[in-house]
């Protein structure tokens, strides 16, 4: 059962940087090892990255970091 699906869409988007912080407080312990990727002189910890959109104001930088994410783009494409 996942009960994050029957929120309404406004309300999980909402309640997305209220929880974000505790779930990577619960995974911060463990240890993610993925092979980096170099590309056009640009390093990355590891290919999972994360979309423009999902955090558009920046707001679970560090949250992001602990959940094993190797690049992500902070703000909105317009």
């Amino acid at each position: 059962m996942k009960p994050w699906l029957l929120l309404p869409p406004k309300w999980a988007h909402d309640l997305g940087p209220w929880a974000l912080p505790l779930i990577a407080a619960l995974c911060k312990k463990k240890n993610y090892s993925y092979r980096e990727k170099t590309w056009r002189g640009l390093r990355f910890r590891n290919p999972l990255g994360l979309a423009g959109g999902a955090d558009k104001d920046g707001r679970s930088l560090l949250s992001w970091q602990d959940l094993g994410v190797g690049f992500l783009e902070v703000g909105t494409v317009t």
